[in-house]
Formats: structure tokens, sequence, C-alpha cells
């Protein structure tokens, strides 16, 4: 597992910077206002020209649930994937 150590700790979001393998990702969760009580995660890699790109995303209960799934996702993530491009 990855051990992030989470630097915000706001009341309703919270973001981090990882080391892995491949570089930098930037974990976040966040509250998502609204009638279902939801928590979004996002895992986020800075790219060159100064964009966001998003590699991983997805909903929990909670914050301290969508800091483990984000945790889950970036060892994933480090562990290595396969992506599968199919051309049109």
């Amino acid at each position: 597992m990855i051990d992030i150590h989470w630097g915000r700790k706001m009341p309703n979001w919270d973001c981090a910077e990882v080391e892995t393998r491949d570089g930098t990702v930037c974990p976040f969760v966040a509250e998502i206002p609204g009638p279902d009580d939801r928590v979004m995660f996002s895992i986020d890699v800075p790219e060159e020209d100064g964009q966001i790109r998003s590699l991983a995303s997805g909903f929990a209960t909670d914050l301290e649930s969508a800091r483990i799934a984000a945790a889950h996702a970036v060892a994933k993530l480090d562990g290595g994937l396969t992506v599968a491009v199919s051309a049109k």
C-alpha cells in the first residue's frame, strides 16, 4: 500500500502529492454538495504545459473512505497498468 501524507485535512476536502516510480501524482478528495452526501476522489498528474490530467476517479461515502480508495488507486497506478488503445 502507498503511504499518503495528506496535507490539508480541511473540513470538506484534502489533497496530497505522492512520488511514484513514474513521477508525482496528486490525490484529491472532496465532499460534493447535494442531497446524496457523496465524496469524490481523483488521482491527478500535472502536465508539462500546466494542465492537469486525471488518471482515476470515483466516489465514496465519507472523506476517510475516499482517502482509502485514493490510496488503493495510487497503489494500482504505481504497480503498473496496461492500457489498450484501439485504432479506428
